[in-house]
């Protein structure tokens, strides 16, 4: 599947179709050939600056289980709040074999161009988004350690596939600054839950 930015897609509407099969009828093809590669060149060009103006950290994740992250939250001296401890442990957390590189983005819902309500809407928005798509749960970890330097009174929250709590309860992790120190957290999202445009989530920049 291919993405292009919205600067792309509107030179894309601005062809002149009509036109364009004249060109193809009179078989005169090499002048729209040029034309339309120079066009897709721009496309791409524009979505490839688009991505690297959004990356906010680029870092290793992958190659630890789960309870080696727990482990490893705690020897640096990050906070763990108890369902986040709970989710990691669950099921649904899954860890990948070998590190990879990965770009996440960090942006309010309004500067992502979010203009829903409800966290359905925002998962929705995400899952079909050019160029941002879900954090994977262990993404926390590894973003806790890169973001020692969280403003103080900042929570961040990760875009993600929920995870249940210990009541059931649908959760995705966030990142946390309070007078306690670091966190690792979550916050509970129902898919009717309302969420605020100025709130701050972390997403993954698609390859």
């Amino acid at each position: 599947q291919i993405f292009f930015s919205e600067k792309f897609l509107v030179k894309l509407d601005q062809i002149d179709y009509r036109k364009l099969q004249d060109v193809m009828d009179l078989e005169d093809k090499t002048s729209f050939v040029d034309n339309f590669v120079q066009l897709i060149n721009q496309g791409f060009k524009a979505i490839i600056t688009e991505r690297i103006a959004n990356i906010w950290k680029s870092i290793s994740v992958g190659g630890m289980k789960a309870l080696k992250l727990i482990e490893r939250n705690k020897q640096k001296g990050f906070l763990l709040g108890s369902e986040a401890e709970f989710m990691t442990k669950s099921k649904s957390f899954k860890t990948s074999a070998k590190p990879q590189n990965v770009d996440f983005a960090m942006k309010s819902l309004k500067d992502c161009g979010f203009t829903g309500n409800t966290f359905l809407e925002l998962q929705e928005f995400f899952r079909n988004h050019p160029l941002y798509e879900f954090c994977m749960p262990e993404d926390v970890y590894y973003l806790r350690i890169a973001y020692a330097d969280q403003p103080k009174g900042q929570w961040v929250r990760l875009m993600m596939d929920t995870i249940a709590d210990t009541d059931g309860f649908p959760r995705v992790f966030r990142l946390g600054h309070n007078g306690n120190g670091l966190w690792v957290d979550s916050n509970w999202y129902y898919p009717t839950n309302l969420v605020n445009s100025d709130s701050l989530w972390v997403v993954r920049l698609r390859k």
